[in-house]
């Protein structure tokens, strides 16, 4: 976990505008709930990048055996425990509560590790900021009926939040940068992570030796597909396939997605020969 006050000095920098790639998404931009209705991680072995941390608390509902996590910017992982703690009082997104209410669930914490002890500090440093909402995080731009995918997904928040953890097992890396793992795993979610790389080979390949060197055999890399315009779609997803070459096979998942107000691919895998 990146410290406490390396933390605090980042947030500094987001607020200076210096750092933007480093704020939090509040809440994930996909379709959760078409997703989790159509994949079976019950009893797996799972990597998923942190982000807003919907998909990581989605796993432990549908009863995945491990679930560690990723993501190039290291605040997300004190998001974690701001998302745990609130889920203790059935409040999915804390953005969405009265500051005075959600200061109370942080004064209230009883930190049992070191990193839960350091983002209730972090946490509590913040909220004294009467600026607090307005620079750290990404805001979602879906109307209201797709503003919360995690509630389309769990339905008891209180139970979720004594299956989570005091701290978790979180890579802080650059999935597009060679990368050493400690495990491997059966799931690899990689959200529109790869999408973002689009024609750039040498982003790509690396990404793919990262992610073979990570897998099972017969594991299966997850992403989400945020291109609506159908022929983009191919042309980047051609490219993507040919970059991650042979040991993988590939496969996608149509369905109308509400989002978009279209039908197309809601998700695409790549299985691990």
């Amino acid at each position: 976990m990146l410290k406490l006050d390396e933390a605090l000095e980042l947030t500094k920098a987001v607020q200076k505008r210096k750092s933007q790639d480093m704020r939090i998404y509040q809440k994930s931009n996909e379709y959760l709930k078409f997703i989790f209705n159509n994949i079976d991680v019950l009893g797996k072995d799972v990597l998923t990048v942190l982000g807003s941390t919907d998909q990581f608390f989605a796993f432990v509902d549908k009863k995945a055996k491990k679930i560690d996590a990723f993501d190039i910017n290291p605040l997300t992982e004190y998001y974690y425990f701001l998302r745990k703690w609130c889920f203790a009082k059935n409040i999915c997104y804390p953005l969405e509560i009265k500051d005075v209410v959600i200061k109370e669930i942080i004064k209230k914490v009883e930190a049992n590790s070191l990193e839960e002890m350091w983002a209730k500090e972090f946490w509590s440093e913040f909220y004294q900021n009467k600026d607090s909402n307005g620079y750290l995080f990404y805001k979602t731009k879906y109307e209201k009926e797709w503003d919360f995918p995690l509630e389309s997904v769990v339905l008891d928040f209180r139970k979720l939040e004594k299956e989570s953890k005091s701290n978790i097992k979180f890579y802080n890396i650059d999935v597009f940068k060679k990368n050493t793992f400690s495990c491997k795993y059966d799931v690899v979610f990689m959200s529109n992570i790869l999408q973002r790389a689009q024609f750039d080979s040498e982003k790509l390949k690396i990404c793919a030796d990262n992610l073979d060197r990570v897998l099972h055999s017969g594991g299966v890399v997850l992403c989400t597909n945020f291109i609506d315009n159908y022929r983009i779609y191919e042309k980047i997803s051609e490219f993507e396939q040919e970059m991650m070459g042979d040991g993988f096979s590939y496969e996608e998942k149509r369905g109308y997605n509400p989002i978009f107000y279209t039908e197309m691919p809601v998700y695409y895998t790549y299985k691990k020969k």
